[in-house]
């Protein structure tokens, strides 16, 4: 086919839907060729190859495009800038080029902050360049930004997220992950009186991580008294990495549930220490006001048998009794997420008891009345893998078959093996 044929032959909204299509499958190699057919389908090609960008080191180090790259191409084509609607900047104060490339930028949607590639060597600076720190703000601050997520953020002495945050007014979604509170020099920019106030419909918070900037989002106060962000209308909320052991992280915890008025989908990772239960908060959470809440997920892992087992099914029965009776909220979907950490033989035949998983499905999981939605996983990290894989399943078999024929939408799995984070390590990828 030439191209005079194309454009008669074949409407152009139709290699429109063509190309949508390859983009959202990820199909990136046949979308360039695409782009080569036409210069009319060029454009709606190069809209999907630039939406979403990493900015790296010059030397790219594997990831979507180097810094110096990209600043060739906003040269000769400024337009582009245009296109990029989801951006993730690995900070990197000995490149020149990046306060060029972000302020071109017009309409990015999503934008994702991170320090940790030169994290020591940031630590060590007594200036951070003027050029970059002012364009990175004004990024932040941006009215297309919508989306917004912090990694490693401590190390950049500018960034204040309460009171940066006070200058992004169509804020729906935040995410603060591997925050790691260190001291931070910089004074808080305290915001205008006019400045709009961010109401986020969802937020991600690595907890143990973030302890000092989570109190301070939710207890800080502008000039006229009014928050520097809203939590009021928060839809959606995911807390990672709580510990029980932590009194700072429970008083957060309870902090941030007592925020929002229409919470609709709550994700709970919890961090199990030896000699404790992982979900030992919950008596402290007063989930029962939670009257709107559809969605709930419930992630940890399980180091070892005994008593740290079985005070984990009292914690989920109280939980159960709190968020899933007739009296309770309106909870549809429940996720449970479990990790099984086996260390020693007796760990092995503890959990592959039928008896110990059908105390969950009578104990927990029979007291969500209302659920459309139920699903068990259940992963484990051990060196004879394939036997336990087996056992394990044959036990949730025997555990769930009555609940599987009296409920149609209860789904179980055992997905296995895999490594099991430590208690004291960072959190895994937040999001959205």
């Amino acid at each position: 086919m030439n191209t005079s044929q194309f454009s008669i032959n074949l409407p152009l909204d139709l290699f429109g839907c063509i190309i949508d299509a390859l983009a959202a499958a990820s199909k990136w190699d046949t979308v360039k060729a695409f782009s080569a057919v036409h210069s009319h389908v060029r454009p709606l090609c190069t809209k999907h190859l630039f939406s979403k960008i990493r900015l790296v080191d010059s030397s790219g180090g594997g990831a979507t495009l180097p810094v110096n790259q990209v600043r060739h191409l906003l040269e000769r084509n400024s337009q582009l800038a245009f296109y990029i609607k989801d951006l993730t900047v690995f900070v990197d104060i000995t490149e020149p080029d990046l306060p060029f490339i972000l302020d071109k930028l017009q309409d990015v949607h999503t934008l994702s902050i991170n320090g940790s590639p030169l994290g020591a060597y940031l630590a060590q600076q007594a200036t951070f360049p003027p050029p970059l720190k002012i364009s990175l703000q004004r990024l932040i601050r941006a009215r297309s930004v919508k989306h917004l997520r912090f990694d490693y953020i401590s190390i950049l002495p500018f960034i204040n997220i309460p009171s940066i945050l006070a200058g992004v007014p169509s804020l729906k979604t935040l995410c603060i992950s591997h925050y790691c509170d260190l001291h931070n020099d910089e004074a808080h920019i305290l915001p205008a009186a006019t400045a709009p106030i961010p109401h986020p419909t969802s937020f991600t918070l690595a907890v143990e991580s973030s302890l000092n900037v989570g109190m301070s989002l939710l207890a800080s106060k502008r000039p006229d008294g009014l928050p520097f962000v809203d939590f009021e209308s928060l839809e959606i909320l995911s807390l990672l990495n709580i510990s029980v052991d932590s009194v700072g992280g429970m008083d957060l915890v309870r902090g941030c549930l007592r925020a929002p008025t229409v919470l609709r989908s709550l994700s709970l990772e919890a961090t199990q220490l030896l000699g404790s239960t992982p979900f030992g908060f919950v008596d402290h959470m007063n989930l029962a006001s939670q009257k709107t809440l559809q969605h709930l997920k419930l992630e940890f892992t399980l180091m070892g048998a005994g008593d740290p087992y079985l005070g984990t099914y009292k914690d989920l029965e109280t939980l159960a009794s709190a968020v899933g009776g007739e009296s309770g909220s309106a909870l549809q979907s429940l996720e449970i997420a479990v990790t099984l950490d086996l260390q020693h033989q007796s760990d092995f035949d503890h959990f592959t008891d039928p008896q110990l998983w059908r105390r969950l499905e009578m104990g927990v999981l029979s007291k969500f009345t209302r659920l459309r939605e139920c699903s068990v996983e259940v992963s484990f990290c051990m060196q004879d893998a394939d036997a336990f894989f087996q056992k394990l399943s044959l036990a949730l078999d025997e555990a769930f078959r009555a609940m599987v024929n009296e409920r149609t939408y209860f789904k179980y799995s055992v997905d296995g093996p895999k490594e099991v984070t430590p208690a004291t390590s960072g959190m895994p990828e937040g999001g959205e």
